[in-house]
């Protein structure tokens, strides 16, 4: 029988859904202001590069989810997709042509289609299906706190200093984003648990089946 998890684990997914909402809105909402006011770009182009980030998360979500469902360290792609969205934020920010911004959005744009599935996986992995409705309710409880937070202190941001530190601060969201990440126990993550299987359930057989079993079930 797994033991149940440590308090240190389950206050990290606590700090990381309240930290990721930041982290995983990242700078869309904000992007067409900056683009419009401090590097004048013409509608045309900030309509594309708004899209392509769109565009790009939903090709990759597919591939990106079961790309996620059998990899073993959920974790630490979690952590290595915010850090990739931390950097994507400075790219707009040092660089300013069309091209150079445009490939920052589709990155981020599919770096972002990790975080759905992999902070499932861990939290399915932690808990298991017994914990699992009132656990991923505190989940949402925290990520849309922190939506709210994230909100208004990018308002404050964008009024009091300049629109260029809200891309600064997701960079430093995305840090502290890592550190509460990393402080999940790994060893608390069961594998299988996270791909939907319970030991002696006979499930194990049937998850990950690939593309058919995804267009037949």
């Amino acid at each position: 029988m797994k033991a149940a998890p440590s308090k240190r684990s389950l206050l990290g997914l606590d700090a990381v859904n309240f930290l990721m909402a930041d982290v995983h809105t990242g700078i869309g909402p904000f992007l067409a202001i900056y683009l419009t006011t401090s590097l004048h770009w013409n509608p045309r182009d900030i309509g594309v590069t708004l899209s392509a980030a769109g565009i790009a998360g939903l090709i990759a979500q597919t591939p990106v989810g079961a790309f996620v469902d059998g990899l073993r360290y959920k974790r630490e792609a979690l952590a290595l997709g915010t850090a990739l969205l931390g950097i994507g934020a400075l790219t707009i920010v040092f660089f300013h042509s069309f091209a150079e911004i445009l490939a920052a959005q589709i990155t981020m744009g599919v770096v972002g289609t990790f975080f759905p599935p992999a902070m499932a996986g861990m939290t399915l992995g932690i808990v298991g299906w017994r914990g699992l409705d009132l656990r991923i309710g505190r989940n949402e409880t925290f990520n849309h706190a922190g939506n709210v937070f994230a909100a208004i202190i990018a308002g404050l941001l964008g009024y009091w200093i300049s629109r260029r530190s809200i891309f600064y601060s997701t960079a430093v969201f995305c840090a502290v984003t890592m550190v509460a990440i990393f402080s999940i126990r790994s060893k608390e993550i069961d594998f299988e648990r996270s791909r939907g299987c319970e030991p002696g359930d006979g499930t194990n057989d049937s998850v990950g089946s690939g593309l058919f079993e995804l267009l037949t079930n």
